[in-house]
């Protein structure tokens, strides 16, 4: 947040001059963020941490890899679909029903993170992993119409 109020300040002080009101409510709102996020920050690093802490570790201890990843897939499509950012998007693509594209982002996040979870629990090199996957995704583009592909 502070290099955008100080792009801010720069911009209203070269380009676009602003009333000294504006520019003290923007001030005030800027602060007030600052002040704010850093308070979130703390409160999550106080609660939410811990708990995720304590429940990594006693997955881990369980050794039931099953319930690893079926936790991970639910984490990751739970906390994917409550996203607001994703909210706004799917109300920004009207070709596309809205919950056809959060729930397609949400099982591709949580794909991904049962992928991470399974990485680590097996000790799989990253690098086979990047291969394999980017194998697959060019192998895939070339089942692609040509007016996609080549534009």
């Amino acid at each position: 947040m502070l290099p955008i109020t100080g792009i801010v300040l720069l911009l209203s002080s070269v380009l676009i001059p602003l009333e000294i009101g504006v520019m003290a409510m923007f001030f005030a709102g800027a602060f007030m963020l600052i002040i704010g996020m850093g308070m979130f920050q703390l409160g999550v690093e106080m609660s939410m941490s811990p708990l995720g802490e304590g429940m990594g570790a006693s997955l881990a201890k369980s050794c039931k890899l099953g319930l690893a990843t079926v936790v991970s897939l639910a984490m990751g499509v739970l906390v994917t679909i409550a996203e607001p950012d994703l909210q706004i998007l799917s109300r920004q693509v009207p070709a596309i029903p809205n919950m056809v594209l959060i729930l397609t982002v949400a099982a591709g996040v949580g794909i991904c993170l049962c992928i991470a979870v399974l990485r680590i629990v097996l000790h799989i090199n990253l690098s086979l992993m990047l291969i394999f996957f980017y194998t697959i995704l060019i192998l895939f583009s070339f089942f692609l119409c040509p007016e996609i592909f080549w534009r």
